[in-house]
């Protein structure tokens, strides 16, 4: 109650607190006492044990397995590079640690995954620090839900937009949200069983092949990693999402206990999976324990925490906190190409294809039906607004 006094002298509000005060605060609120979750704590097996045997049977009792969700969130530092990394030649990649650290502590986004059982439907929402990258400009949305803050955490605000979009005229009913018991969710969360991991692979093997590229440009290391924009790593992280298998899912949901009548509860080969995905994935410099060290490098990364009096001020009065654009010089915003170049890039495109690869013309076909047809359509509507301008003259 002494830190609602302080708040209410900051926003200049009188009234008295009191007991019922907070009790109806705290209910309006849906404020309740845990005891403190964390992924480093110790995994309580007894807690897990009940969970699976006495509240997951009733949670999921009447729900079909594309009904069934699993939401977690985690850090993503998306410049990070190994620790043994590629160079041009002459380029000594090396670093203060302090200088590392504070680096990859900016280069952060919090990213929320939301998978139900069946693996159909998987989703990533992203939180950063600045509100308007200059990256976004000159684009129509970026490739996965943004949202930003101050800290780049998960607040309970935000969790409401991802958890509760705005759905005109839908009434959602039968919806049952059940929270993992304390220090449990290494044991029984679907999403640590492998998916979270699954997704980091693959974001990090894009990287490297980014890397690789640049290299072969002559860019030097840190030239590369200022390049990687917020807009590439959402792009990096939603191509890794759509790598992410669905029988994947299926396999960790079973390993955490969720009953799957489809099959049989056999999950050991979902260790041998991730190793394999591992293998695929692993750039030739690298050790398996290096690579994937990297890959959890950013697996502790804080997403929430104590917001100060100021934030919570600013909250409460809708201020923006957030960096309106990120302060980091090589975040440009894109060039918008024109329609010639657009055109020019795909007979490039095709000349290389039928020089190098000779396969998968149907891919390329795709693209290039599809870029012909917005480019047609675009004209179509430009030679009607000069006729019909023509027409009032």
């Amino acid at each position: 109650m002494e830190k609602a006094k302080q708040l209410a002298d900051m926003m200049a509000i009188d009234f008295e607190l009191s007991i019922g005060w907070l009790s109806r605060w705290k209910e309006n609120e849906n404020i309740t006492f845990h005891t403190v979750q964390g992924e480093k704590a110790a995994a309580y097996v007894p807690g897990a044990e009940h969970w699976i045997q006495d509240i997951l049977p009733i949670a999921l009792e009447g729900y079909a397995k594309r009904d069934i969700y699993n939401a977690d969130e985690t850090g993503l530092f998306y410049k990070a590079l190994p620790k043994g990394t590629f160079a041009v030649r002459g380029d000594k990649p090396t670093a203060g640690k302090q200088q590392k650290e504070k680096a990859a502590e900016k280069a952060r986004l919090m990213a929320l995954l939301l998978c139900n059982q069946d693996g159909s439907d998987k989703q990533v929402f992203v939180v950063g620090k600045a509100a308007k990258p200059r990256c976004f400009a000159n684009i129509r949305r970026p490739p996965l839900p943004y949202y930003s803050n101050t800290k780049a955490w998960m607040l309970s605000g935000l969790w409401s937009q991802t958890m509760h979009p705005v759905t005109i005229d839908v009434k959602l009913t039968n919806i049952k949200v059940v929270f993992l018991p304390p220090n449990t969710t290494c044991l029984i969360q679907p999403l640590d069983q492998g998916i979270i991991h699954n997704l980091k692979v693959f974001y990090r093997q894009q990287l490297l092949q980014k890397q690789l590229i640049a290299i072969d440009k002559g860019e030097s290391l840190g030239g590369f990693s200022k390049s990687i924009t917020v807009l590439q790593a959402l792009h990096m992280l939603k191509q890794a999402l759509l790598l992410v298998k669905p029988e994947f899912i299926q396999n960790c949901f079973r390993k955490a206990a969720f009953p799957d009548d489809s099959c049989g509860n056999d999950y050991d080969n979902i260790r041998q999976q991730e190793d394999n995905m591992t293998s695929d994935c692993l750039p030739p410099a690298l050790s398996i324990k290096e690579f994937t060290e990297w890959v959890s490098s950013d697996n502790d990364v804080a997403w929430y925490g104590d917001l100060t009096d100021a934030e919570i001020f600013a909250q409460a009065q809708h201020t923006d906190m957030c960096a309106e654009e990120d302060d980091d010089e090589e975040q440009e915003a894109l060039c918008k190409p024109t329609r010639q170049e657009v055109l020019a890039a795909l007979d490039t495109l095709r000349s290389y294809f039928d020089a190098e690869i000779n396969e998968g013309l149907h891919d390329f076909y795709n693209v290039e039906n599809r870029l012909i047809k917005h480019v047609q359509q675009k004209l179509t509507r430009q030679r009607f607004r000069n006729f019909f301008m023509i027409t009032m003259l």
